[in-house]
């Protein structure tokens, strides 16, 4: 009648194809969608959004995307993963870098993060790093380049860490250099970190909690 069953690698979620090459996802009631040409797999619609994939890149790469039950672009498919959290927000993936967008394709946090963990509700901790992000300055972080430690090391000295909220913002204090792992609902917290004979050394410490308190 037209129409054939596909899928794909990794996933065994069924869809349909047309004779054109349309695939169809289904909504929340079970109604088949048929999603722009540009995109040749997807998640069906929950929220009424999908995650969806578009064909090879020039690399061999596919690249995921969100688009919106009309076909309309959320977010665009410019991803290596995109994964639907459970707060209905969306944790973007390139280059080893982290962001997080919400589902009408607002941007909360970039992705130049090398880490976003949900240690709450509304709690969000974030790992950057100041020799590779320079357009992301929420506190007066200047790089720390030291010759004498190796690239490895460098790395550790410049990782900056923060709490944020569920809209992006910094809600710890921005002269922490790190703000540890949260346990039972506190971290440790650093004003100073230093390399000292190859070592990295965290000074000047304290504990905050999952409100931002020193």
């Amino acid at each position: 009648n037209g129409f054939a069953k596909i899928k794909v690698e990794y996933s065994d979620q069924e869809h349909k194809i047309d004779a054109d090459g349309y695939v169809f996802l289904l909504d929340s009631n079970k109604n088949e969608i048929r999603i722009p040409r540009d995109y040749y797999w997807g998640t069906d619609f929950i929220h009424g959004i999908s995650i969806v994939r578009t064909t090879k890149d020039s690399y061999g790469n596919d690249t995921i995307g969100v688009i919106n039950e009309a076909g309309d672009v959320i977010i665009p498919a410019k991803y290596d993963s995109i994964e639907l959290l459970s707060d209905n927000t969306l944790l973007v993936k390139k280059d080893n870098k982290y962001g997080l967008y919400d589902i009408t394709g607002n941007c909360i946090l970039p992705d130049i993060f090398t880490s976003i963990e949900h240690i709450s509700k509304d709690r969000i901790r974030v790992i950057w790093n100041l020799i590779e992000i320079q357009s992301w300055s929420p506190g007066e972080y200047t790089p720390n380049l030291n010759n004498d430690l190796g690239s490895r090391e460098n790395d550790l000295v410049n990782n900056r860490s923060a709490l944020c909220d569920t809209k992006g913002n910094i809600i710890s204090d921005k002269r922490f250099v790190c703000v540890g792992k949260f346990l039972n609902g506190y971290a440790r917290c650093y004003l100073n970190i230093e390399a000292e004979k190859g070592n990295i050394k965290l000074k000047n410490t304290g504990i905050i909690d999952t409100n931002g308190k020193t």
